[in-house]
């Protein structure tokens, strides 16, 4: 009878725990996550904002339903979001530069992770896009890094945020290789645009 009631025992907790794990709510990824809440890797903390508005720059102001809503997470070191700063206006760089930085993100994937991303624009027919808004100081150097991930991307919602902080660090150690022309488009924006912005989607994962 002793080893009927411990093994009843043993199986209601480990039942127990089973759906404990199911249902937690994992604290590394933006899923499920409001406004102010952390999301926290191994050497990382960013803060997550729920977009719910966007502002034109014509400063009219347009609800988000819940299809388009958006999520800004940034480094709880820095000390403002690029999207509430002043005249928040952003801005594309050239296609050179761009590509220059979409190769160092990529960088920073395993062969798994590329996969993955590349199946779900073949599956769903349809682009997964995280926008990286940052600054350039007057060396052309990047700072102040903050990334915007779509709510409806399976992906970049799960994705662990330990990766967005290896994007974070490459990007900004990495030498940008400017020409003339984009120092004159950079010269020309500065005068408009507070911050600028690169696409990282799934059209960009080569397949081996």
């Amino acid at each position: 009878m002793k080893k009927i009631v411990l093994s009843f025992v043993l199986v209601l907790t480990y039942g127990i725990l089973f759906a404990q794990n199911n249902g937690e709510t994992r604290s590394d990824i933006v899923k499920d996550k409001e406004t102010g809440d952390i999301v926290r890797g191994k050497q990382v903390a960013y803060q997550v904002t729920r977009e719910d508005k966007i502002f034109r720059f014509d400063d009219k102001v347009f609800e988000l339903g819940p299809r388009d809503r958006f999520y800004e997470i940034k480094n709880v070191n820095l000390p403002d979001t690029l999207l509430h700063s002043n005249s928040p206006q952003g801005a594309p760089l050239t296609n050179r530069m761009r590509n220059q930085i979409r190769e160092v993100v990529l960088e920073q994937f395993k062969p798994e992770d590329s996969a993955s991303l590349l199946s779900i624009a073949e599956t769903e027919k349809s682009y997964k896009i995280c926008t990286i808004c940052f600054v350039l100081d007057e060396n052309f150097k990047i700072k102040n890094i903050t990334f915007f991930i779509s709510g409806q991307s399976d992906f970049w919602m799960n994705l662990p945020v330990d990766y967005f902080f290896r994007m974070e660090k490459a990007v900004m150690e990495m030498d940008l290789d400017v020409s003339n022309d984009d120092e004159a488009w950079i010269e020309d924006s500065r005068l408009w645009c507070s911050y600028y912005m690169v696409n990282i989607s799934s059209r960009d994962v080569k397949k081996d």
